[in-house]
């Protein structure tokens, strides 16, 4: 919101406003990042059935999605539907800490929170035994890191320039609805209906050369998005132009996408053979340092167009 309401000085001010908006990514990478991992911690040690669900819940931007369209249907200033979008979003992280702070009280959070994080057979290893544990959920840590890297080259960079075919009518549907619709919306169901899914799918090592057979040739197509209808280009050609190319090519990316990332998280249970909390900050620590080496990704891709 700090940024929204400033964004009328930052036009003289762009350089100093540009800063800001950085240093407060920054921050909320990080407070992401912990976020995530003393939820893993927590998760780990809960049935399996919370780990379904908590994964489920990672596709929360579909709610910001709907939020961010609704913002842009009920005004046509940029400035009054981020103040919109935002304020929306800050109500609702505001709700789910009343949750939590509720939740908290609850007999099974104390159970798993307090009594269980003080049990004597608290998982603790040594160097030595952290690497075996990493040879043994190495296909986890390949499938959700390679993933993840690769399509940071792809989403939101590129996707987001992606104009419909019939951009030069000047709609509603071309100029304020084309992206967060399709772009964003369709995306996040699609993932959704790929974890859903992976449900009875896990990887094993039996089976592990499947599943990087699979990420192999999603990697191989990848390049998909860059030959779609991203707008500036100067290098690239248009190969698919229609819509419904770059919507099914989007379907069946973003559904490949939750379904492999889900079945990876999913599977470091077993895996890591009742090293399964140690297992998950391990593999929530891998996916945060990828996340930071990705962070120019989407800026190198975009000047190939």
């Amino acid at each position: 919101m700090a940024t929204t309401a400033d964004i009328e000085i930052s036009r003289k001010w762009q350089t100093a406003f540009f800063a800001l908006t950085v240093i407060l990514l920054m921050l909320n990478s990080a407070g992401v990042a912990t976020f995530q991992m003393s939820s893993v911690i927590l998760i780990a040690k809960l049935p399996p059935s919370y780990m379904f669900w908590y994964l489920i819940g990672q596709n929360g931007t579909l709610l910001t999605t709907a939020l961010q369209i609704i913002s842009v249907a009920v005004t046509n200033s940029s400035v009054t539907s981020g103040l919109i979008y935002f304020t929306a979003g800050t109500t609702l992280i505001t709700i789910a800490i009343t949750f939590v702070m509720i939740a908290r009280k609850s007999q099974v959070f104390k159970y798993y929170e307090v009594e269980n994080i003080k049990d004597q057979h608290a998982e603790h290893i040594n160097f030595g035994e952290m690497k075996k544990l990493v040879m043994k959920i190495w296909p986890t840590l390949v499938v959700v890191g390679v993933l993840f890297f690769t399509f940071s080259f792809i989403h939101p960079s590129v996707t987001t320039l992606v104009e419909s075919e019939y951009a030069d009518e000047k709609t509603a549907w071309t100029q304020k609805y084309f992206t967060p619709t399709i772009v964003f919306l369709l995306a996040e169901i699609s993932s959704i209906v790929g974890r859903v899914l992976s449900h009875k799918f896990s990887v094993t090592h039996s089976n592990k050369w499947w599943y990087i057979l699979a990420l192999t040739v999603r990697l191989i197509c990848t390049p998909f998005y860059l030959f779609c209808n991203a707008q500036p280009r100067s290098h690239l050609p248009v190969i698919f132009n229609h819509d419904w190319e770059f919507i099914v090519g989007h379907i069946i990316f973003s559904m490949s996408m939750g379904f492999l990332m889900h079945v990876g998280f999913m599977s470091v249970r077993t895996l890591a053979e009742g090293k399964t909390e140690v297992g998950l900050k391990i593999v929530t620590l891998t996916l945060s340092l990828v996340s930071a080496a990705s962070t120019f990704n989407g800026f190198l891709t975009v000047m190939l167009l």
